[in-house]
């Protein structure tokens, strides 16, 4: 059989397969007026997928070539186009089911599943456990209290770290630990109406201290700790925990030293200062959110949101939420969405809490009610959602379109010049994951606008490598911060990085002068103070910054370079031109420059530069006075 007479009988049978009602005696011959009408219904009537749409659409566009050219390979296109809709129609859910729509649910913020308390911990809540080194340290305590008179422990965190959890997931499995001891486990509510929360609690704590209760345990969020330490001080009550608060420094800008302080018999254990991610070998790693990941991706029938999905033939679905879900099964993916979430906690200094963490997985798995098809998938969820969660606007800042590089006008190019728009997403793809995302792929074929498809591509080869987009300056922040302590090497790197800012700040009129003021348009002249900068030191701290200590002109100075800083600095290293805007946002940087100006004296000499004759000349402190030359630009 020939390809024209080939393409007539799949033309037939696909017309018979989805009810398409039009006679015609040759494809040059289908009224493609009537078509379009029928597929529009379909289309209304919900009897086909958007990915079926999309593959009717095309199709009817190559008949349209036919009709006007009459081309082989036209033909033979259709041909392709029909065997692959035809084997997708054969191979598609017959399942309706929504398991797995109910399902997710539970990993939203306002469902009830994600606030557990301690008289309640079901299947599903042992499930979601994920362990953490401050159930270690919980646990000890909790351990050691037993063989004690009276103790008093404060679990300390923010709304939704998982307090509440711990304690219900603790009293479930080790209930010994439990026993005489008081659980006071939302120190935000009241039982009285007439009386505030924090009224309440210190009622509770007074039972504490006066021997009604001997053991007691309160989750306590920090800003109800910080209303109760207000509260106690101005009605001058416990005046003992009033001192044993203030000493722990838990509301200081470092925090307090460790996860645990211990002062008498009172405990305070703080998730603030629990480590979510580790630096290692120049990397970064988060058990913590490799757990979560696995809770709600491991593909096994013990994971209940796998289960459900595998139950309503999830495989073979084509409605958004099970097309995000598959794509999440890909390893590769999440490893990109564990780089954003710990990049947007070092970068945003964010603290992400379990419940955040996720929220955040279901809002970019389920697409809100009126989303439009084309908006409703992983890459827009990511990253054009960021009225959703505080978690989602800080994400939409790691947009790869927001990267300027000449891999990304390279593509745009591409995309825009390509004959064959799937082949090209596949070469960008690669083959493997371009099959994991051709539901999509063929949604996007179908929208006008370059613009859109382009943006939508480029989300998706990020989600499947990130490394291409501009993570240059943070692996390089992360490498540095690791190697620091022990290398000479990185604190020389460090080093250069950092004295050239300084010279880059103001300007500089040669080697070792700063200018005293930001060169502006109005300035008349130009103080260029004579340096004399020497490193005292250079090492990482707990907070994920690396300090430096220097000395200039015999006066100290520190500096706490954190990644945005960091990143700065390496654009500046760069050749990059600062902006006032820069200098506005870099505060702690400017405050150093601003100190070193304001306290040191130049040197041996000062450069006065005159800014309409663009002459510039030295003034030094010779022996009997002092000796004016001029300097050469």
């Amino acid at each position: 059989m020939n390809q024209r007479s080939k393409a007539l009988t799949l033309t037939r049978t696909l017309f018979n397969t989805y009810d398409i009602n039009i006679k015609f005696t040759g494809i040059k011959f289908i009224n493609l007026l009537q078509f379009n009408s029928q597929l529009m219904t379909l289309k209304l009537k919900g009897l086909v997928s958007n990915t079926e749409y999309e593959a009717l659409r095309e199709i009817k566009g190559i008949i349209d070539e036919i009709q006007n050219f009459d081309a082989l390979r036209d033909y033979q296109l259709l041909v392709e186009k029909i065997e692959k809709l035809i084997e997708y129609n054969e191979t598609k859910a017959e399942s309706r089911d929504s398991n797995f729509v109910d399902m997710i649910q539970f990993l939203s913020a306002t469902s009830k599943e994600s606030i557990v308390n301690t008289e309640e911990f079901n299947k599903f809540n042992r499930y979601m456990h994920v362990e953490r080194n401050i159930q270690n340290v919980l646990e000890a305590e909790l351990e050691a209290m037993k063989y004690k008179d009276k103790a008093l422990v404060f679990l300390v965190g923010s709304v939704g770290d998982g307090k509440s959890h711990l304690i219900s997931y603790l009293n479930s499995v080790r209930s010994d630990l439990f026993e005489g001891v008081e659980i006071y486990n939302d120190a935000t509510e009241s039982d009285n109406p007439h009386k505030t929360a924090v009224e309440t609690l210190s009622n509770k704590l007074d039972g504490y201290f006066s021997g009604k209760y001997k053991k007691m345990i309160i989750a306590i969020n920090i800003g109800m700790l910080h209303n109760l330490l207000t509260y106690l001080v101005n009605n001058d009550l416990l005046s003992n925990l009033i001192h044993i608060i203030e000493d722990s420094k838990i509301f200081s800008s470092e925090g307090m030293e460790n996860i645990i302080y211990r002062s008498e018999d009172v405990r305070f254990i703080s998730f603030l200062k629990e480590e979510i991610y580790t630096v290692k070998d120049g990397n970064i790693e988060s058990e913590f959110y490799n757990n979560i990941l696995s809770k709600v991706f491991t593909q096994s029938e013990e994971n209940p949101f796998y289960a459900a999905f595998v139950k309503d033939d999830g495989d073979k679905r084509e409605e958004p939420i099970y097309i995000n879900y598959r794509l999440l099964l890909n390893p590769r993916v999440q490893a990109t969405i564990r780089f954003l979430l710990i990049k947007i906690q070092i970068e945003n200094k964010r603290i992400l809490t379990t419940r955040s963490v996720l929220n955040f997985l279901y809002d970019i798995i389920v697409p809100e009610t009126n989303a439009k098809n084309n908006d409703s998938y992983l890459p827009t969820l990511l990253f054009e959602n960021h009225e959703r969660s505080q978690v989602l606007k800080s994400i939409a800042k790691q947009d790869p379109l927001l990267t300027q590089s000449t891999l990304l006008d390279q593509l745009n190019i591409d995309l825009y010049n390509a004959i064959d728009f799937e082949k090209q997403c596949k070469d960008i793809l690669g083959a493997s994951f371009y099959s994991e995302v051709e539901p999509i792929i063929l949604l996007i074929k179908g929208l006008n606008k370059h613009k859109r498809k382009f943006e939508m591509i480029i989300r998706l080869h990020f989600l499947y490598d990130f490394s291409n987009y501009g993570t240059e300056h943070y692996i390089s922040f992360i490498r540095l911060y690791d190697e620091i302590d022990k290398s000479k090497k990185a604190k020389k790197e460090v080093y250069s990085k950092l004295l050239k800012a300084l010279y880059a700040w103001n300007g500089s009129p040669q080697d070792n002068y700063i200018y005293s003021d930001s060169i502006k348009p109005n300035s008349k002249l130009l103080l260029g103070l004579n340096i004399k900068p020497k490193i005292l030191s250079i090492e990482s701290s707990r907070n994920m910054t690396i300090d430096v200590k220097m000395d200039i002109n015999d006066n100290i100075y520190q500096l706490n370079i954190d990644y945005n800083l960091f990143n700065l600095l390496e654009k500046i290293d760069e050749g990059y031109i600062l902006k006032e805007t820069d200098k506005e946002g870099a505060v702690m940087f400017s405050k150093f420059i601003e100190d070193i100006l304001n306290e040191i004296k130049s040197l041996d000499s000062t450069i006065i530069h005159l800014t309409r004759s663009n002459a510039s000349y030295i003034i030094k402190d010779v022996n009997f006075g002092y000796e004016i030359g001029s300097v050469k630009s």
